[in-house]
């Protein structure tokens, strides 16, 4: 008979308990000895060597071949299980692999990297297919760059404002009336927007269906987009539409365009209209043919 440590636990037949009436043979004094003996000496092995000693919360752990030592700082509260379900705090994860997460109001520094699948909730990001993140409510800190693949934001996702900056429309007849040789401010074309910074150009455009002169005779009309007041300001583009005498009666398109990159902030544009020699000349509109102005980033 022998020890069954490390195999299982001793027992009462490896480890014979005899009574005081027992002869020194049955059960075998010797026998029993060299079961203890074995048993002490297996449990040093599993045990290992090393003068350490057991001080505060510190755990047992191997130190080496056949050695070990009470080294290790235990954790407060519970220890970390594989299976069980606990909740960790200040804990720095490095290069980890965390499998279907759902990360409630996540504070994210450093490279976001490339989320594939899985959910961030809780104004953060959305990932569908491998390698295309969607931002539904991402706030940057001061400095932060957020880098989405190409082509992944589709216009649903986009807010009106990202585009169109602003828009203002009449469908009354405009005309310059007296001194109308001089750049006149058309009543009512005028849009004051916000230029987001970043340096996006900015397109502006100036419409109106029909320009068209009362007078007999031959006459130019300069259909004007201004920065700032009409006349004060800087015109930034003009569309001129020429009528000869036979022509005077008929109505021309009126479209000028400007693609401009100003500073952010506040901005006003105007829409400003004019005859040469003070022709009469009338901007003509309606309820389905309106002039407008529209102010777009691009």
């Amino acid at each position: 008979m022998s020890t069954n440590f490390p195999g299982s636990l001793d027992n009462g037949t490896s480890l014979p308990y005899p009574s005081s009436t027992d002869d020194t043979d049955s059960p075998s004094l010797a026998g029993g000895q060299d079961n203890q003996n074995d048993a002490i000496i297996a449990t040093q092995t599993k045990l290992g060597t090393g003068a350490s000693t057991p001080s505060g919360t510190n755990l047992l752990i191997s130190t080496g071949t056949g050695t070990s030592g009470w080294t290790k700082a235990s954790p407060t509260g519970a220890i970390v299980g594989t299976t069980d379900t606990q909740t960790l705090t200040n804990k720095t994860l490095t290069s980890p692999t965390i499998n279907s997460p759902t990360i409630s109001t996540p504070t994210i520094t450093g490279s976001l990297g490339n989320i594939t699948t899985g959910t961030i909730s809780a104004s953060g990001l959305v990932s569908g297919t491998a390698g295309a993140s969607f931002a539904t409510s991402l706030t940057l800190t001061s400095g932060g760059t957020l880098t989405l693949p190409n082509n992944v934001v589709t216009a649903p996702m986009l807010a009106t404002n990202a585009i169109t900056l602003g828009y203002t429309q009449i469908t009354s007849n405009f005309a310059p009336g007296s001194g109308g040789s001089t750049p006149q401010q058309v009543t009512g074309l005028s849009a004051t927007v916000t230029i987001p910074s970043g340096g996006r150009k900015i397109k502006i455009t100036a419409f109106c269906p029909s320009l068209a002169g009362d007078s007999g005779s031959a006459h130019t009309t300069y259909w004007e987009i201004w920065d700032g007041t009409v006349n004060s300001g800087t015109r930034i583009s003009r569309c001129t539409s020429v009528a000869t005498a036979s022509e005077a009666g008929f109505g021309n398109v009126g479209s000028a365009f400007a693609v401009v990159t100003p500073s952010a902030g506040s901005k006003t544009y105007n829409v400003g209209m004019w005859a040469d020699a003070g022709n009469p000349e009338t901007a003509n509109v309606s309820t389905n043919s309106p002039a407008f102005i529209l102010v777009e980033a691009i």
